[in-house]
């Protein structure tokens, strides 16, 4: 029995199990699966968890009453008497919404988790901030020059507060 295992398992799967091992074939490869999808993505979800408490979540409204939800990061023991650079995230497209999160999500979240990160802040102190466009709307018009009405709404904060 124990052969029949070594051989199907080296084959993975390629031949057709005896009874007897068939048990053993099939819960394997699930059971690895479970590990290491656990393994994969658990760090990543709580750094996600870590990613929204330390990026403030705010929003803005200018005189004509449109909204703009964003993130805002201030570096850890940062001093009023130094300048620090503004760094301005815009997402990409699995970020546009108005949850306020999915900016710093997903794809998103690694270049955040890349600005943000303690050994890069050490080196590279920064604010970061990170806007989020509505969902029909980017960064930009169809003919990839004109600023759509909500990255000019970025841009007039942006330079109000710089």
């Amino acid at each position: 029995m124990r052969d029949r295992r070594r051989v199907c398992l080296r084959l993975e799967r390629s031949v057709r199990c005896s009874m007897d091992c068939q048990k053993h074939c099939i819960g394997l490869p699930y059971k690895l699966t479970f590990w290491l999808v656990l393994i994969l993505f658990l760090p990543h979800a709580l750094v996600g968890q870590q990613r929204e408490d330390l990026l403030e979540a705010r929003s803005y409204r200018d005189p004509q009453g449109r909204t703009m939800p964003y993130r805002f990061f201030v570096p850890l023991n940062h001093s009023s008497q130094k300048k620090y650079p503004l760094v301005l995230f815009l997402h990409g497209g699995g970020g546009r919404g108005d949850d306020n999160l999915k900016q710093i999500q997903g794809g998103n979240g690694f270049i955040i988790d890349l600005l943000i990160k303690p050994e890069s802040q050490a080196k590279y102190p920064c604010f970061v901030l990170a806007p989020q466009s509505p969902q029909q709307e980017g960064w930009i018009e169809y003919d990839s020059i004109t600023p759509t009405p909500q990255l000019q709404l970025t841009l007039t904060y942006f330079f109000s507060n710089a």
